[in-house]
């Protein structure tokens, strides 16, 4: 016999509930509503009717699934346009999307009234079922009209269909744009629940026979206690996890591209969705490689530490970090760390411990009693005077890390190395670790919710850690000898491998609104030519371009401009690059009309937008073409003209 959810049994035990309902009384899907109301999945209208045969909505079904999964509501949610906060079904289509059981259609809106398709129900009953890490073998659909399941949900369609959870109509058709009704939906729901509460095989049975065996089983008389063996020395045990995250994979790379990753440690040069792809891909990288241990959990902390050893091996020779294995050690116990994680963390931070934050910086109160940096021009209105030290970076943000740095030190009372690297690890748990993300590829790319609260922007930056402590850790011998957990990632629809780009594939060509424009190349009299490359700084070299060539401009990363050259793309150091006749649009307005002539009368052939450059015309004296106010400019290869009301005059520099 099928079980009820525990959800259903609580609710039934908690809420004497009796269905009166005559509008399902003899309804086919009599059972399962009656099941889903009794449970309180399933609500009736204000006259306790249940509408059986109504369509059901994308937010009534969303409302289904958190309440046959029990969800806890969530606040500080992400809001969807259309999702009012006044509505019914607010909080349910909220807390849906929090436990990524549904998504909107990627401009912000979710079509709560929509009537909900079956292709759209599948959708977000493989999001349930996946959110409970039930991955079935799914069978190839034989359904005639398969080729009309769009591809967003083919995948989730097999999943669903072959756990029975959703059949196909007359005639072998799946009809994935075809709505469902009340009572449909709540078939589905009733299938989910029943899936999820289900025992293993033979659970059930086992259970009885034992029962019964214990029935039968009489005291027997107590058995002398045999010698024990002496236990054999533990081997290592090496974990492997996986976590299953609901985010679609090609949507999180598309998330992760958006927010400026960066192709090299510098932070430099913005990296394409192809690169992002590639590191972003727990597949890429093979257990038993140095790459691997990205993926190691770092909340769990080693024992039996040798200081001597990781001051010999790893430390010496690392400026202020040199002999300070014992505080590392310390740090690690009394905060749940991995201490070789944060002798790699540290050896960063402070480039090998050379930093000035590491070495010491002077901190005093001024009069209000606050901790400000000592320079020589205040340091004789500043007390209490002391060095401190600051080894992870806490709170050395970018604006200026030395005084930020240091001032968050002397509030924090790190006066010596040590100090600061105990003091310090509490931080780097309650910041990441204590946060979930305890491994470093959780701190870079936060599988939880992708594209926020990450630690780096280089996209290699977990790989290249991870190395940093593979090495470490060889170099005390704990590689074969000491027990790891590592916890891989996994999302949804995320390929075997995402290749590595070539390198010029690896650089965004961004700021469309250059395109066009003209530049030209500006070299001091000892260059023998701007170098053309196949992609910035390390580039093979195209050829060299003379003093005076015009580039015409594709896009622009970290200072470096794509440009065309006689037919042939690549990049050129913005350094060298000067635009004698570039203009800006500066415009309030949506656009700024393109003309055929000087005129408002005349024939508008294109449009510029705020922040958009483009080439004026000038004279042989090097003047801009004006006339009546209006500038002549070349646009898509034409002469057109644009009003002066609403344009900057460049020159030779952008800004």
């Amino acid at each position: 016999m099928k079980r009820l959810s525990l959800i259903m049994i609580a609710v039934l035990f908690m809420i004497p509930t009796v269905v009166s309902a005559e509008d399902i009384t003899d309804h086919w899907a009599y059972d399962e509503m009656k099941a889903l109301i009794d449970a309180g999945i399933m609500e009736g209208n204000e006259d306790g009717d249940y509408n059986p045969d109504d369509d059901v909505t994308r937010a009534q079904f969303a409302a289904f699934l958190v309440r046959a999964l029990d969800l806890s509501e969530v606040n500080k949610l992400k809001s969807f346009k259309d999702v009012d906060s006044d509505k019914w079904y607010y909080d349910a289509v909220q807390t849906a999307y929090h436990y990524g059981l549904i998504n909107g259609n990627g401009d912000g809106y979710f079509n709560p009234k929509e009537k909900i398709t079956r292709q759209e129900m599948a959708v977000m009953l493989y999001n349930a079922i996946f959110s409970k890490n039930i991955h079935p073998d799914a069978a190839e659909l034989t359904f005639t009209d398969k080729g009309s399941i769009d591809d967003w949900a083919y995948n989730e369609v097999e999943q669903i269909v072959s756990l029975e959870l959703m059949e196909g109509k007359p005639g072998n058709k799946f009809a994935p744009l075809d709505v469902s009704s009340r009572a449909e939906a709540a078939t589905v729901i009733h299938r989910l629940v029943q899936l999820i509460e289900a025992p293993e095989a033979g659970e059930d049975e086992e259970e009885q026979d034992n029962e019964e065996e214990n029935e039968e089983e009489q005291p027997e008389e107590p058995k002398p206690e045999e010698p024990s063996e002496p236990e054999e020395p533990s081997q290592p045990e090496i974990v492997h996890e996986t976590t299953n995250y609901l985010h679609d994979f090609y949507e999180v790379v598309v998330k992760q591209a958006g927010v400026t990753p960066k192709v090299d440690g510098a932070g430099k040069f913005i990296a394409t969705e192809e690169l992002v792809a590639h590191y972003a891909n727990s597949n890429n990288f093979k257990k038993d490689t140095p790459e691997y241990y990205q993926f190691l959990k770092l909340s769990i902390p080693l024992k039996n530490l040798d200081k001597n050893q990781i001051n010999d091996e790893i430390l010496h020779g690392k400026g202020s970090l040199e002999g300070k294995a014992s505080a590392f050690i310390e740090a690690g116990k009394a905060y749940n760390i991995n201490a070789i994680y944060l002798i790699a963390h540290a050896i960063h931070e402070t480039g090998k411990g050379t930093s000035p934050l590491s070495n010491g910086i002077e901190v005093g109160l001024d009069e209000d009693g606050h901790a400000v940096m000592v320079t020589d021009e205040n340091r004789d209105s500043l007390t209490n005077i002391k060095t401190t030290y600051n080894m992870y970076g806490i709170d050395a943000r970018d604006a200026n890390p030395e005084k930020l740095g240091s001032e968050h030190a002397y509030r924090e009372k790190w006066f010596t190395p040590e100090a600061a690297i105990i003091g310090g690890a509490k931080y780097v748990r309650q910041d990441y670790i204590a946060l979930g993300q305890d491994t470093l590829y959780k701190m870079r790319w936060n599988p939880e919710t992708p594209a926020s609260h990450q630690y780096a922007t280089h996209v290699q930056w977990a790989e290249l850690q991870a190395k940093k402590i593979y090495d470490y850790l060889n170099a005390i011998d704990a590689i074969g000898t000491v027990s790891f957990t590592f916890d891989v990632p996994k999302y949804k629809n995320q390929p075997s491998s995402s290749a590595l780009p070539a390198p010029e594939d690896r650089y965004v060509i961004r700021d469309s609104s250059l395109t066009g424009v003209t530049g030209v190349v500006s070299l001091d009299e000892t260059d023998d030519g701007l170098r053309f490359r196949t992609y910035p700084v390390s580039g093979n070299v195209i050829k060299k371009l003379p003093d005076g060539e015009e580039v015409q401009i594709i896009g622009t990363n970290g200072g470096w401009y794509y440009v065309d050259v006689d037919g042939k793309e690549g990049w050129v150091s913005g350094d060298y690059i000067k635009f004698h006749d570039l203009l800006k649009v500066m415009i309030d307005s949506a656009w700024l009309n393109v003309r055929s002539e000087p005129s408002t009368d005349s024939e508008t052939v294109g449009k510029l937008y705020s922040g958009d450059y483009v080439n004026g015309v000038m004279d042989n004296e090097g003047i801009f073409i004006k006339e009546d106010g209006w500038y002549q400019i070349t646009f898509e290869g034409k002469t057109r003209w644009i009003h002066g009301d609403y344009i900057k005059e460049i020159g030779s520099g952008i800004n």
